[in-house]
């Protein structure tokens, strides 16, 4: 999780770098967010005002999206369950083969394509299916050391048909953050902006034109 959030705001401090007269805006997916919203620690308005620059990380764009409280990891936020759409097991070390590492991968059962992308076609499915790979557990295990999406102005989308992330679970997410949001922002103005498109777990594969709509209306074009 350390290297994962050191080399996003790596890429974020070089975009805010190369272009002092134009903000960032962060789009995650899925765990992504853990990571991706963890990443913009004293890169909001008010802390890069105070640190002498003008640009900043203006808008966070989640997409099937978990927020996770600081202190807190991506299996505390389940109840410390294992996500049903997930197996773990263990596999030799890439680093050292005497040694053992928890790896996660998508449940085949169902299968990742019926999981993760049922409505793309299934030619690009069976791709996007095959460059899968394992993860290692402990991402998941590792608590989030900084909560994003407390602070700057956030545009979620939900996946009406996600089957890897239910939409109850993501409406539940936005409903968390809401209240977190409430208790820095009292005024009550500043809450998760929230729109929905019927699609899977992927809906930059099987729904690009609506998703590429989304992000631009969250950026402040009229589409």
């Amino acid at each position: 999780m350390k290297e994962d959030i050191k080399s996003i705001r790596e890429i974020i401090l070089a975009e805010l770098e190369a272009h002092l007269g134009t903000d960032v805006a962060i789009l995650t997916h899925s765990h992504g967010g853990l990571p991706g919203l963890a990443a913009i620690e004293n890169l909001d308005k008010k802390s890069r005002i105070a640190a002498g620059f003008q640009n900043r990380v203006s808008a966070l764009l989640p997409m099937a999206s978990l927020l996770v409280p600081a202190g807190v990891s991506g299996f505390d936020w389940g109840g410390g369950n294992i996500p049903p759409s997930i197996v773990v097991k263990n596999v030799p070390s890439p680093v050292d083969g005497k040694l053992e590492v928890e790896m996660s991968t998508p449940n085949p059962n169902p299968v990742p394509i019926e999981l993760f992308y049922h409505d793309v076609p299934q030619k690009e499915a069976e791709h996007y299916s095959s460059l899968l790979i394992p993860q290692v557990i402990s991402v998941f295990r590792t608590p989030v050391p900084f909560a994003g999406w407390k602070i700057v102005p956030i545009y979620y989308l939900i996946a009406e048909e996600d089957k890897a992330f239910s939409p109850e679970v993501q409406r539940m997410i936005i409903d968390q953050a809401n209240e977190a949001r409430l208790q820095v922002n009292p005024d009550g103005g500043k809450l998760v902006v929230v729109e929905s498109v019927q699609a899977s777990h992927s809906p930059f594969l099987s729904k690009l034109d609506e998703t590429a709509a989304w992000i631009r209306r969250s950026l402040g074009e009229t589409v």
